[in-house]
């Protein structure tokens, strides 16, 4: 518990120290299985205030710069390869995870089941020396099931290796994402470019409205792309203001990297309620 010189001079008047307040797992309930939805393809992430809380005044209050240290999966089979999940070094305040496409998860020798569910077991720390381990937060996917009979392939020589232009100039490769109703999707810079060069990064996001968005649960958050749709219910109740399903979004988009080259390019995101 953090303690300010006038808490300790009021215990010292009355006698007695306040309780302490304990940091402690706060994932919320189930709902069908699952904390979090995790469409198939799609990177999702949830802030480390909603995976634990202070039982005092403030549930959100964590301490000081509070971060995860340690997550553990119940499986990595069905996530996107080479994807970082967990949590990323100068951003461990987010628990990120992102499985394969419908279509990847089909031509896996052993598909999942729908839905499928995979358990993230995460520990946590703060500058005061607070400690939280063991919380356990689950992420359920469900997606259109049809096993693709696997056909084994010719061998093929690899082409040579074509070498780098020497200026990695940033080109967008990627202009199109989903952004389903009531979920947090969030993309790292990689995801829409390519030709990144060293320590590609957002300068900025333009969204053409945030009419049909969690305001501020969308736009860039620690160097991260968040993209959050109101929930299905939240659209209805908009009344005739409500948007046709599906409706889109366009942001501008413009990164930089280290090299000095900077690029501007426009994704649409597509949300399905």
């Amino acid at each position: 518990m953090r303690r300010t010189f006038a808490t300790i001079l009021a215990a010292a008047v009355l006698g007695a120290a306040p309780a302490a307040a304990d940091i402690t797992c706060s994932p919320g309930p189930l709902v069908d299985g699952r904390h979090q939805n995790a469409p198939p393809g799609t990177l999702v992430s949830r802030p480390i205030d909603d995976i634990f809380k202070n039982d005092g005044g403030n549930p959100r209050d964590l301490g000081t710069d509070p971060r995860l240290t340690d997550v553990e999966w119940s499986t990595t089979e069905y996530a996107y390869p080479g994807q970082t999940i967990g949590f990323v070094e100068g951003m461990a305040g987010r628990l990120y995870y992102r499985n394969k496409t419908g279509d990847e998860l089909n031509r896996m020798a052993d598909p999942p089941p729908s839905p499928f569910f995979v358990t993230a077991t995460v520990s946590m720390e703060n500058d005061e020396g607070e400690t939280v381990t063991g919380c356990e937060y689950v992420f359920g996917t469900a997606y259109h099931r049809d096993p693709v009979v696997q056909v084994p392939t010719a061998t093929v020589t690899p082409e040579p290796a074509v070498p780098n232009p020497p200026d990695p100039i940033p080109v967008l490769q990627r202009d199109t994402a989903l952004a389903p109703a009531g979920v947090t999707v969030s993309a790292f810079p990689e995801y829409f470019f390519t030709d990144v060069g060293t320590n590609l990064r957002f300068v900025s996001a333009h969204f053409q409205s945030k009419a049909y968005y969690d305001a501020d649960k969308s736009g860039l958050v620690g160097g991260i792309l968040e993209v959050t749709a109101k929930s299905a219910e939240d659209l209805e109740a908009m009344g005739d203001y409500t948007p046709p399903n599906p409706f889109w979004i366009t942001v501008r988009l413009k990164v930089t990297n280290d090299e000095g080259f900077s690029t501007v390019g426009t994704v649409t995101y597509e949300t399905s309620w």
